[in-house]
């Protein structure tokens, strides 16, 4: 079973502990796409949303860690994805998180994440991405479901569908 506390993002982005200019610039693009979003650097941990209880309430609130910023791997989409783009894509988990559209945790992890870069790219758009950033997220969402398709086809639940589609 998924949670939370595991990140949305890939294995293949930077692992290089963030400097202050590089927290800074983080906690800006945070801020410039969502004023309201509570966002906190965790030096240690992966780039998240997690829902937290503070003062009695569920709030939502995206950590960020070292592998919010792209590694030098090139064999997926996600680990690809710019450091605005990743902040976009888990700010969307918020907002779907908020909105009560996200499928249940654990569930169909990978249609979730695919849904939530669409979200992103529909949330964003162009009015905060730049059109790099949202072919970036089309192609995350893309393979996601690829990867939603190969886990069905290994569990048998596409039937006789040929597995190749």
């Amino acid at each position: 079973m998924s949670d939370r506390a595991t990140g949305s993002l890939v294995s293949g982005r930077s692992t290089a502990p963030l400097t202050p200019e590089r927290i800074r610039s983080v906690s800006s693009t945070f801020l410039s796409l969502d004023r309201n979003a509570v966002s906190r650097h965790d030096p240690t941990g992966h780039t998240r949303f997690v829902v937290e209880i503070e003062d009695g309430e569920e709030i939502g609130v995206v950590y960020f860690g070292s592998d919010i910023y792209p590694g030098s791997a090139v064999y997926d989409p996600n680990s690809a994805l710019s450091m605005k783009a990743a902040a976009a894509h888990e700010l969307s988990h918020l907002n779907r998180w908020m909105d009560d559209t996200e499928l249940p945790l654990g569930v169909h992890t990978h249609l979730d994440e695919a849904l939530t870069s669409l979200d992103a790219v529909l949330r964003f758009g162009r009015a905060h991405l730049s059109d790099h950033e949202v072919e970036q997220l089309v192609r995350d969402a893309v393979q996601r479901l690829q990867l939603h398709r190969h886990l069905l086809a290994n569990e048998g639940e596409l039937g006789d569908a040929d597995p190749r589609l």
